[in-house]
């Protein structure tokens, strides 16, 4: 990078406002999930919501990271996982 304004310095100015826009919406999705905007953490609240278990209080639960509340497996954990991959979403 020398004195003068580059394609290289504008692509890095365009990253730097993508990324504070990142960071608000991942402050946002955190707010609502009560917990940080990971893809794992994302997956779970997801999970929770359409198949009506409850999260562990603590997110880095070892053994599982939810309960069910309600049907025929009340109060049988589940262990939900939301990847980047294909595969989106197994329990």
């Amino acid at each position: 990078m020398g004195d003068s304004f580059d394609a290289g310095d504008a692509q890095l100015a365009e990253f730097a406002v993508l990324l504070r826009e990142r960071n608000s919406i991942g402050a946002r999705i955190g707010a609502i999930l009560n917990r940080p905007a990971s893809v794992g953490n994302i997956g779970e609240w997801i999970a929770a919501k359409v198949f009506d278990i409850e999260l562990t209080a603590a997110a880095n639960n070892a053994a599982f990271d939810c309960h069910f509340t309600t049907g025929s497996l009340i109060g049988r954990t589940v262990n939900s996982r939301l990847t980047g991959g294909k595969k989106a979403c197994s329990m």
